[in-house]
């Protein structure tokens, strides 16, 4: 029982990690490729 708890929680805790990470680098990308408009003013 222990060994199937530990498992679990194990496996649980690498699929949260797992989807953090895609999300942290889903959104990091979308940083790099945003470039916003530079104002005339700035040129």
């Amino acid at each position: 029982m222990m060994r199937r708890l530990l498992v679990l929680g194990s496996s649980c805790f690498a699929a949260v990690l797992v989807f953090v990470a895609q999300t942290s680098a889903h959104s990091y990308k979308w940083f790099l490729l945003y470039e916003p408009d530079i104002p005339e003013s700035l040129r």
